[in-house]
């Protein structure tokens, strides 16, 4: 323990005869550069922790040597550049902490290595967009905290490959819109935090993908409406607070919604807020009740709609029972992708796409997910974000029997995967693609 003092410069000399060390502490000194291979010698170090200093430039060799290294604490210092291969060593690194620093930009690759990351901690930096490819290499991830940076832009994509990821905390950033499929892939998110930003619009399809998700968090917004749908596939949720969004109009769906998984699953789901009547006064959100004629599922769904071809057969002219939905699924068997669509109920559906927490990470053949949609959403050719997700676990499965580099694999698949179609296609033509 060596925090507190007034240290500002680490040299290997200090390390040398230390190597059953297991806990450095050297927070809060005036630590401002770190000599390369400065903590070679600590081969047995799990915890170093150097926050609080006043550190601006994190170099290559920086860690080298520390390959049992768990824990790395460098939040709170002047950190601007952190230099592309810097965590490559540090395989057993479980939680890194990189809050409070000058961070604006992820390279692409930059935590490459880190495949037993559980948590990362990116709070209060300067960080404005989160492009595809940010979190290559981070399958175990369980926790990202992007919480008080200047986040208004996240490109299609960009949780991609994170598909152990419990815990997404956004608040307090720039966000005022969130695109369909932002967030799929994420089939084990359970928390999502969008307080304190400006949301003024949540779509239907917005949290499409997110089966397990339980808690979710939008109060402090500019929220006006939520367009029909557009919780209708949240079905674990058990919270979900919109308070504070004083522009926010009652609407049917969240009412009915509600009302919905009360009766079907016997599961009380929390919300908090208030809406604005047409009168102008506010209620709380579920006590809206103009809401006799409203419907969850679009009555007479027709089979087309799904499939995108006409249907003949008169026994699949319109969707089955009372709760029709569109179901589409994506399989690879081999080395074939096949893509299909057809008429389903909700309770199906939702329950297959539960079952994708099971299936649809695991890079295997004959790996298949399961989606659902409703309303124009079913009417696309492409479902936005959950088929670039999966095509991309998929392809990665397969490029990595050919042992190319990760940040490799998904630089291509950025790349190509706009042109690619969803017909099957050969390992060669992807090789090609590849080169």
């Amino acid at each position: 323990n060596l925090h507190s003092n007034n240290i500002a410069t680490i040299t290997e000399v200090y390390s040398r005869l230390l190597s059953n060390l297991t806990i450095l502490e050297l927070y809060r000194n005036n630590i401002a550069t770190i000599n390369e291979g400065a903590f070679t010698g600590l081969s047995n170090l799990k915890g170093l922790y150097l926050h609080n200093n006043k550190i601006s430039r994190i170099e290559k060799e920086m860690f080298q040597g520390l390959h049992n290294l768990e824990i790395l604490n460098l939040h709170s210092n002047n950190i601007a550049t952190i230099t592309e291969g810097v965590f490559s060593m540090l395989s057993n690194l479980t939680i890194l902490y990189l809050g409070s620093n000058s961070i604006s930009t992820i390279k692409e690759g930059l935590f490459t290595g880190l495949s037993n990351l559980k948590s990362l901690h990116l709070w209060k930096n300067d960080i404005s967009t989160i492009k595809e490819g940010f979190f290559t290499g981070l399958s175990n991830l369980e926790r990202l905290d992007l919480w008080m940076n200047d986040i208004s832009t996240i490109n299609e994509g960009a949780f991609t490959g994170l598909s152990n990821l419990k815990e997404l905390n956004l608040w307090d950033n720039n966000i005022a819109t969130i695109k369909e499929g932002t967030f799929m892939g994420l089939s084990n998110l359970k928390e999502l935090d969008l307080s304190d930003n400006n949301i003024a619009t949540i779509k239907e399809g917005t949290f499409t993908g997110l089966s397990n998700l339980k808690e979710l968090y939008l109060h402090n917004n500019l929220i006006e409406k939520y367009e029909d749908g557009a919780f209708l596939f949240l079905t674990s949720i058990v919270e979900i607070n919109l308070k504070n969004n004083n522009l926010m109009r009652c609407g049917c769906h969240l009412p009915a919604f509600v009302k919905y998984i009360k009766e079907v699953y016997n599961r009380t789901v929390a919300v908090f807020g208030t809406c604005q009547e047409g009168s102008g006064k506010r209620i709380p959100i579920l006590d809206y009740s103009q809401c006799q004629n409203y419907s969850l599922f679009q009555r007479n769904l027709q089979c087309q709609t799904c499939s995108g071809i006409t249907c003949n057969d008169s026994k699949v002219t319109s969707c089955p029972e009372a709760e029709p939905v569109c179901r589409f699924a994506i399989s690879m068997n081999g080395t074939k992708l096949k893509t299909e669509r057809s008429c389903s109920t909700y309770r199906k559906c939702v329950e297959a796409m539960i079952n994708n927490t099971l299936t649809c990470n695991k890079r295997t053949n004959s790996t298949s997910c399961t989606g659902c949609c409703v309303g124009h959403l079913c009417n696309k050719n492409d479902f936005i974000g959950w088929t670039k997700s999966l095509v991309f676990r998929l392809i990665f499965k397969k490029f990595n029997e050919y042992k190319i580099p990760a940040e490799n694999i998904s630089r291509a698949v950025s790349r190509y995967l706009p042109s690619l179609s969803l017909s099957p296609y050969t390992d060669a033509r992807a090789r090609t693609h590849m080169h």
